[in-house]
């Protein structure tokens, strides 16, 4: 694990049954790929846009238009 990662001190892994939703009762709607235990990973822009961090990118996102922009680096 990375320095900028952590667990918290009473984390514990928690195992979650098999959903009883069928594929066709749910619509997919996006994987950002955000790492949740990263500190300050996601800072607002604005009141709709945020920035984080991804592996090796950063995305914009607006999450009124659901506009996504990605850049490398």
């Amino acid at each position: 694990m990375a320095l900028d990662e952590y667990y918290p001190k009473d984390h514990k892994e928690k195992i979650l049954p098999d959903s009883s939703i069928t594929r066709r009762n749910y619509k997919f709607f996006g994987c950002y790929g955000m790492t949740s235990f990263k500190r300050f990973n996601v800072h607002f822009l604005t009141e709709t846009v945020i920035i984080f961090a991804t592996g090796n990118t950063y995305q914009i996102y607006n999450i009124e238009t659901h506009e996504k922009r990605v850049f490398i680096g």
